[in-house]
């Protein structure tokens, strides 16, 4: 992990002499300029925006880190949220990221890469599955409503959110909760020359298919609440693709189009509404004696009543007035009272805040419905991530930036009490020997600013009462905070202007200007904007601006659970609202509310284990791979990081209960395994002792053990991994002979009953069989057509098959032993027929084999020659049985087809004349055939393959209204050749068939050919105009036609 060059990985490594702000300096320069943006104090990473992409967030990357302690990997932020979420599964309380440091310093980045990690490496179940992608998939829909670009960051958050991921006990996420903190909804109606409004906007104007059915133009520059700040486009924010993206994670999460839909109308009449202008109604400030104003462009106005679907009336009304109450209860009026120019103005931005702030929230609340874990999986566990603004100092200074450094003080404070104070608390209340660190401590800022009752009042009340007594000014304002905290040595009034004090924060000094304080505190909507937006007919509008039902004064929407808004009600404080007795309530001013939000934000993070992402931004011209020096010197003084790598240097890297300990590693020595009876302290020394730990290496405290080095710590978890394996197998062999003791009688009684049921079953069965064959042996069939009983299992099935092949042999037994030897002799021909044509060429298995088709003088008008030959061919000796005899068609060496009888016996085949019976030349000896070829097809064609030079013999054996006789020919040839030589005959299927057409000159000698001759070829052609087989010659070929 270490390599040279690249600085150390671990700030705590930095020698004694290196432990201060220039050596802390010079290692964090040294990594960044090796493209090492990450660095470890400890357990917490610092993390320095390099303002470009890396290439280090791949899934291979992250395989890397799995299951990994930080000491063993590079400085990371996937290290950090490993040992997060494996601290979760370990000690089963909840985690929380908090991620710090200034505006454009990454911190947005930071949290997006932590989730993405834990989304990866936590359980995989299609559930989870679905629930992870919801959470990562709210990030582009919160970055598009609550994002914006300023001169500092291109992506700042203008919105604090703290996001829990649930977890149940496996480590499955459930579910998740959004909680968001001070909206910068100012940014809608202004900001400052350079930067942009919400991302949504410029997004919204960049899909054209969209703007028509919206009355929008495409060019930002035309709507006054962009065009005044100058700034439309950004190096690296892409709207068109990032409004596809947002639109996509709308879908995942389960919204409707009808949800998209109403946000765009929405969007739209806000830019509407700051394009809407006023002018004096001179015939109405005449009848009334007061300023009046009219609408200068209604049918813009028009254009906005219809977006919002609102009456068009009630809208104008509310813009151009406001009701007055005066009286209680009973005698309670109301007074309208007429609006002049700048009032109408304010009025307008005011309407278009409240719209954008009550969208957002509508917007989390959404989000929050659709990644909630469901009631059949409550959560057990939490970790939570705390993306927040980071310190802001600007040119101007105003309410916004007041509220954001206060939360970043309380952040710091919560920093200092869990890192350095406490831990050094600790170290003293258990008794263990410890140097005290100076460190920078904000609580008297924090005082100063929340206050202390009536005693020492703060900022904030100081604030809050000012917005309700009395006609304050920007200037009354600074001059009541300086007669209250003049004492203070972090406020300061005396210099700049008469409206400006001075706070100096732990970050540094930051002036404020207080001109728009005190209504922005009051953050008034008034009452008659609310009506008029309850009178729409878009149910998403009316939601919107339906109060909740939880007291409080706050409104919102009643979605029967808390708000997910912290730090404001979407209304603004109002005039008040009616308490339960008629009276007016006391309104709760913005500063009221976000100082509670925020207290209850700590509340919850210091329940919580922390881990520190310290974020550092490298410059402020957003240059990539830059990084200004005196910069990130001032970030690492005010955040106190030299003074954390002292602690960390000086104290413990890791600290338990002694019983707690004990429990978890008590399987490592053999003295504490399975049961310690001593003390939990001495136990825990007996571990240590057993693995060989120094004694150095820990303390022993009051009531826990504190073990300084990661190494050791590592070495421990590491014994106790190797022996669990050990005690798994114990308990897996104790639980296995329990449960096959305990289920041994039960098995056995099952498998005797199984044994039992099947042989009753299988006897049913067999005296079913028993049955349906009784007298079988009387059946002329055997018993071949009877139907067998279903066999209704599947062990009964497979003795049942066998069954069926014994009666199949013993039928065929009957059959074959039933026959004559003449008829067992015709069947075995017809089994070598099957044998040599079945499937390759047609032929009919039921016609008869006789044999010898002309030992019938019926049918053989030269039945005596017949016999006559036959007796002198058996008389000349070889021959003693007729195989085969028909008449049959000979083809000539001319290819001519010729009548002639063709014999087979047992040695030899013979040619005679059908007429005179004498034969024609010699024998053809059955030895001497080497194979026998037919066709495919329908035809009676045989070629008899002879050794050479012997001729082939081509013959017809469907002779011209003659049965064809092919199949008995072919299988007495071969029957006989078997009985001969022992070898089956080759008999080849082939469309076209070659043969040797030589010619013997000497018929005693027939090795000598008359001429070499030349290879024929018989072709196979259908023809169902041609009764019968016909042959034709033609350029070498003989064709074969067949009906």
């Amino acid at each position: 992990m270490f390599k040279q060059g690249e600085g150390l990985y671990d700030m705590c490594l930095l020698g004694n002499d290196k432990v201060s702000e220039e050596g802390f300096m010079e290692n964090l320069t040294t990594r960044f300029n090796t493209r090492n943006i990450y660095t470890y104090i400890g357990e917490q990473v610092v993390s320095v925006n390099p303002f470009c992409y890396l290439d280090m967030y791949s899934e291979a990357t992250m395989d890397e880190y799995i299951g990994r302690a930080m000491y063993e990997v590079s400085p990371h932020i996937y290290a950090l949220a490993d040992d997060t979420y494996r601290e979760l599964m370990s000690s089963k309380e909840n985690q929380c990221v908090l991620i710090t440091g200034e505006s454009g310093a990454g911190k947005t980045e930071a949290s997006k890469i932590f989730m993405q990690y834990i989304a990866y490496i936590s359980s995989s179940s299609s559930m989870a599955g679905d629930i992870k992608d919801k959470l990562l998939k709210s990030n582009p829909i919160l970055e598009a409503f609550g994002n914006a670009t300023t001169l500092r960051n291109n992506n700042s958050s203008r919105f604090g959110k703290y996001m829990e991921i649930q977890f149940d006990y496996g480590g499955a996420p459930v579910g998740g909760r959004i909680s968001q903190y001070l909206l910068e909804k100012s940014r809608v109606v202004t900001r400052g020359e350079g930067e942009r409004s919400f991302h949504v906007f410029y997004q919204l104007l960049s899909q054209t298919g969209r703007l028509a059915a919206l009355s929008l133009d495409a060019d930002p520059s035309a709507y006054n609440y962009l065009a005044c700040s100058g700034l439309y486009s950004v190096p690296g924010i892409r709207d068109a693709a990032d409004f596809k993206e947002m639109e996509n994670a709308m879908r995942v999460l389960g919204w409707a189009k009808a949800d998209l839909d109403n946000c765009m109308r929405i969007l739209a009449a806000i830019l509407h509404l700051g394009n809407l202008d006023f002018e004096p109604d001179a015939r109405a400030s005449a009848d009334l004696n007061t300023d009046c104003v009219a609408v200068s462009n209604p049918q813009l106005l028009a254009i906005v009543a219809d977006l919002l679907q609102v009456d068009y009336g009630a809208l104008e009304s509310a813009l151009k007035s406001r009701s007055i109450s005066s009286g209680a209860s009973a005698r309670q009026s109301h007074i309208m009272v007429p609006l002049d120019l700048d009032q109408a103005y304010f009025t307008r931005d005011a309407l278009c805040k409240g719209l954008y702030a009550a969208l957002f929230e509508w917007v989390v609340d959404r989000i929050n419905l659709n990644i909630q874990a469901s009631a059949s999986n409550a959560s057990e566990v939490v970790i939570g991530v705390l993306d927040i603004y980071g310190f802001e100092i600007m040119e101007l200074n105003s309410f916004e930036q007041f509220c954001i450094n206060y939360c970043n003080e309380k952040l710091q404070q919560l920093f200092i009490n869990k890192v350095l104070k406490s831990e050094q608390a600790e170290y003293a209340a258990e008794g263990i020997a410890w140097t005290e660190i100076d460190y920078f401590d904000n609580e008297p800022i924090i005082s100063m600013i929340e206050g202390k009752g009536r005693a020492q009042p703060g900022i904030i009340p100081l604030l809050d009462e000012a917005c309700l007594v009395g006609r304050n000014t920007p200037v009354t304002v600074v001059e009541k905070f300086a007669g209250s905290l003049s004492a203070s040595a972090h406020f300061d009034a005396t210099v700049g202007e008469p409206e400006e004090f001075v706070i100096d924060h732990y970050a540094g000094a930051v002036m404020y200007n207080t001109g728009s304080f005190l209504f922005k505190n009051k953050d008034t909507f008034f009452d008659d904007l609310v009506m008029a937006l309850m009178t729409s007919a878009n149910s998403m509008v009316v939601e919107m601006f339906t109060p909740k039902a939880s007291a409080g004064g706050g409104g919102g929407r009643g979605r029967g659970g808390p708000s997910s808004s912290a730090g404001g009600s979407r209304f603004g404080s109002g005039r008040g609202r009616q308490g339960a007795g008629g009276g007016k309530t006391r309104p709760k001013t913005a500063g009221y509310k976000f100082k509670t939000s925020v207290c209850e934000l700590i509340e919850k993070l210091d329940a919580c284990t922390p881990h520190y992402i310290r974020c550092i931004k490298s410059n402020d011209e957003k240059r990539a791979n830059y990084l200004d020096a005196e910069r990130v010197r001032h970030q690492i003084v005010y955040l106190n990081l030299v003074e954390t790598v002292r602690v960390r240097r000086a104290g413990f890297c890791n600290r338990q209960p002694y019983e707690r300990f004990l429990w978890r590693y008590k399987m490592i020595s053999p003295q504490t395994w399975p049961v310690w009876r001593g003390s939990p302290r001495d136990g825990v020394v007996a571990i240590l002792d057993h693995i060989g730990v120094d004694r150095s290496e820990y303390e022993l405290g009051r009531t826990k053990l504190f073990i300084k080095d990661a190494p050791t710590f590592m070495l421990v978890e590491q014994r106790r991994i190797e022996e669990m394996p050990k005690v798994a197998v114990m308990i897996q062999k104790v639980w296995r002979g329990y449960s096959v003791r305990k289920n041994f009688v039960q098995h056995q009684m099952a498998f005797k009953i199984q044994d039992l049921w099947r042989r009753y079953r299988s006897k049913r069965y067999f005296r079913a069989v028993a049955e349906v064959f009784a007298g079988v042996e009387s059946d002329p069939n055997w018993g071949r057509y009877i139907q067998w009983p279903r066999a209704e299992t599947t062990f009964i099935a497979s003795g049942v098959a066998n069954l069926k092949k014994v009666h199949l042999n013993w039928w065929a037994y009957n059959m074959v032993t039933s026959l004559t030897e003449a008829q067992q002799g015709v069947m075995r021909q017809k089994v070598e027929a099957h044998t040599l044509l079945s499937g390759r060429k047609p032929w009919n298995c039921n016609a008869p084999f006789k044999g010898d088709y002309l030992d019938d003088p019926a049918t053989n008008p030269g039945f005596a020659k017949y016999k006559h030959a036959i007796v002198t061919l058996f008389q000349a000796g070889g021959d003693s049985m007729i195989r085969f005899a028909a008449n049959v068609e000979k083809v000539n060496p001319k290819g001519k087809p010729q009548l002639r009888t063709f014999v087979v016996t047992d040695e030899n085949m013979y040619k005679y004349d059908p007429k005179k019976f004498v034969v024609k030349k010699e024998a053809i000896p059955l030895a001497e055939v080497t194979k026998v070829s037919v066709s495919p097809q329908g035809d009676g064609l045989v070629v008899i393959h002879m050794k050479k030079p012997i001729r082939d013999v081509v013959l017809n054996a469907a002779a011209p209204g003659a049965p064809n006789l092919l199949p008995e020919l072919v299988s007495a040839i071969s029957s006989q050749y078997l009985n001969l030589t022992g070898r089956r005959l080759e008999c080849a299927v082939n469309d076209r068939i070659e043969f040797n057409n030589s010619v013997v000159a000497d018929p005693n000698n027939p090795t000598v050919t008359k001429a070499p001759g030349t290879a024929a070829v018989v072709s196979f052609v259908k023809s169902g105009a041609v009764p019968g087989s016909v042959w034709k010659k033609g350029k070498g070929v003989h064709i074969v036609e067949w009906a």
